[in-house]
């Protein structure tokens, strides 16, 4: 299966020579089993298979960025992505992973930077996402990319786990 990207200008590569790729905009299409395998292995408790990323896609306003990993076959798993979507003056990101072998080398922050920066040129003013509220580092991750909590939605999480867990929805402001 060949590989669909269309690298935008402003690509950087992240990682710190990790053999990290650039991230790249990227045509659903070329990639849905990739991003199902890599949701799978983000979030075991609740992956999302290729039904329901197709869903999403069929849908108007959503985009998808990936970070690929250099060293990777073309069917591997992206080493990170973020699906988000925008609506009038609002954006929101729907998802985002990274797999365990490349956490802890600056992707998650470079993707939500990423996403900001494509939402902004779509017309959003801020960027939404909810977390559940005991994922600590994903917690950490949006604080350092200066998102605030601005809500609760009370047991919001409940798929896999024994006892439902609150999301925080958080927001950051792009303009």
């Amino acid at each position: 299966m060949s590989r669909v990207h269309e690298r935008p200008p402003h690509s950087e590569p992240f990682g710190r020579g990790k053999g990290l790729a650039p991230l790249y905009p990227c045509r659903y299409g070329a990639r849905h089993r990739p991003l199902a395998q890599a949701h799978r292995l983000c979030f075991p408790e609740d992956p999302w298979d290729r039904t329901t990323l197709d869903a999403l896609f069929r849908l108007s306003g959503y985009f998808l960025r990936l970070a690929e990993n250099a060293r990777a076959e073309p069917e591997a798993p992206p080493a990170g992505f973020c699906l988000a979507r925008t609506a009038a003056d609002e954006a929101e990101v729907i998802t985002l992973g990274v797999l365990p072998q490349s956490r802890r080398m600056g992707l998650g922050l470079t993707l939500l930077a990423d996403v900001c920066a494509q939402a902004r040129a779509l017309g959003a003013r801020q960027l939404f996402l909810e977390v559940a509220e005991d994922n600590h580092s994903a917690l950490a991750l949006y604080r350092s990319g200066e998102f605030v909590v601005t809500a609760r939605r009370p047991a919001y999480y409940d798929r896999g786990r024994r006892t439902p867990v609150d999301a925080l929805v958080m927001e950051r402001r792009i303009y």
